[in-house]
């Protein structure tokens, strides 16, 4: 198998002065259920066909949340990648309303916070009308008070979320940053280029652990690139968190996963959790 590793393009989030910086990780590989050619990114990738690759067909995020596009230039579809295993197309698309089995770019979402995350939503564009603070997870904006199946606009005041245009995190998935448009989204189309509709029904954040995002490691700045020819273990795991942690993690992301009815205990996420064992 052949695997390409790149080593990150930006600067730290965080530079205390101690070589300290968050740390991302994801494979993405050619073939279904991890097969065939991978390539491992710690940074951006724009164009998955200019790294050798026609298409990603699975992932697997080892460190930190990334988003992923239909297209190239982090365009169409956007799809949220959190730690954990994407054997096939339907494990990260959720319930979209046309098929497209395509991921052609990804990046990492810096902001994702391990302390908070916090964001308004307004009834109608740039900022007007009835407003209400978001800080938690809503599976149905309805249930929590917001009669209206529209939101006309969003301030993200910190971390990353991903609002979905149906109840239960189902259909269209869009991903908003404190660090994109500055926080602030004052139109629906501003969301994606995918954004047909402001419809948006049920809001979660994209919590990232301090642990998971490895800090602690040094950060040598700089670009690296490496070319190498080995086997691929699917079992073996990163040291980037103690056995333990890993594994509560793990669980933590496989429970809420069932609860949303996005994935069953017979997947391959409880077959990791027993390799983590």
């Amino acid at each position: 198998m052949y695997r390409t590793t790149r080593s990150p393009m930006m600067q730290p989030l965080v530079n205390s002065g101690m070589g300290m910086a968050p740390f991302f990780k994801v494979t993405v590989f050619e073939q279904e259920h991890f097969q065939g050619k991978c390539l491992e990114f710690t940074s951006e990738c724009c164009n998955i066909q200019e790294c050798g690759l026609d298409n990603i067909r699975s992932i697997r995020v080892e460190s930190g949340a990334w988003v992923g596009f239909e297209h190239h230039d982090f365009q169409g579809q956007q799809f949220i990648l959190e730690r954990g295993e994407y054997p096939h197309w339907d494990a990260y698309s959720g319930s979209l309303s046309y098929h497209v089995e395509r991921l052609m770019s990804l990046r990492p979402i810096c902001c994702a916070s391990h302390k908070s995350s916090r964001m308004i939503i307004f009834e109608k564009e740039n900022f007007m009308g009835r407003s209400v603070d978001i800080c938690d997870d809503y599976p149905s904006l309805q249930a929590m008070g917001w009669m209206m199946p529209e939101v006309g606009s969003m301030h993200v005041q910190c971390g990353a979320f991903v609002c979905y245009q149906f109840p239960g995190y189902r259909g269209q998935q869009y991903i908003m940053e404190c660090e994109r448009h500055s926080g602030d989204y004052q139109h629906w189309k501003n969301w994606g280029s995918h954004c047909q509709t402001p419809q948006i029904q049920s809001i979660r954040r994209i919590p990232v652990t301090a642990a998971e995002l490895g800090w602690g490691r040094e950060w040598g700045g700089g670009v690296k690139l490496h070319h190498h020819h080995h086997h691929h273990h699917p079992g073996k795991t990163s040291p980037a968190a103690s056995v333990p942690l890993r594994c509560v993690l793990l669980l933590c992301r496989l429970i809420h996963r069932v609860i949303t009815n996005k994935e069953s205990f017979t997947s391959l996420s409880l077959v990791s959790l027993c390799q983590l064992l």
